[in-house]
């Protein structure tokens, strides 16, 4: 299963994400503070005002605990509206109650999906996340079983060590790649060194490398 640690990832993003409207910037101040109310309404004007990131906050406001009491069910009713819209967050978030099972019907597909859909967006923990799913065959179930892609895993692998600066982060990626790399022929090493390659070639980084 995937680490714990990522999958309140997308919650503690309710207070670092960067906003572009004032409304969602209002609402992440009022988090801050312990206004959920307030929050709540400046979300609320984000959605009216056409930013689908105030969807997103409001499932983060639900999924938390945060001025309701807990309930995936209702985040993950906003985080599709979000993710619909392309939040990457979202995609993540709601990814992960999918992978989980928390609060909708579990489905590895559709967790898969939203993750990639995250991933290439650039959105690292959704890139992590999808590598573990690719390296556990989550994300290739056959009537055999599961069925590992561990080139898929490598690529993405790379592409954390690539772009990462957490250096505790880091460390974690450095670990997954040392455990599946033995477990992995060359040309799957080449193929995925290769995918990664292009990946970051079609995602270079504001201001350059």
């Amino acid at each position: 299963m995937l680490p714990s640690k990522l999958w309140s990832l997308a919650l503690l993003m309710l207070l670092t994400f960067e906003p572009v409207l004032a409304d969602v910037a209002d609402g992440v101040a009022a988090v801050q503070v312990g206004d959920y109310d307030m929050a709540e309404q400046a979300f609320q004007n984000a959605v009216a005002a056409g930013d689908p990131n105030g969807w997103y906050h409001l499932g983060a406001l639900r999924h938390a605990g945060m001025g309701h009491p807990a309930d995936p069910g209702a985040a993950a009713h906003f985080y599709l509206k979000a993710a619909n819209a392309g939040v990457p967050e979202a995609q993540l978030a709601l990814g992960t109650l999918f992978y989980t099972g928390n609060g909708v019907t579990q489905d590895m597909y559709k967790a898969l999906q939203l993750y990639t859909d995250a991933a290439e967006a650039g959105l690292s923990a959704a890139q992590f996340n999808l590598a573990m799913m690719h390296a556990a065959g989550e994300a290739h179930a056959t009537d055999y079983g599961a069925q590992e892609d561990l080139a898929r895993a490598y690529k993405w692998f790379q592409v954390l060590l690539a772009r990462l600066d957490d250096l505790t982060a880091r460390e974690t990626v450095a670990q997954n790649v040392a455990f599946i790399r033995p477990h992995m022929s060359q040309s799957e090493v080449e193929e995925g060194r290769r995918m990664a390659e292009e990946w970051l070639a079609a995602h270079p980084r504001e201001g350059g490398e």
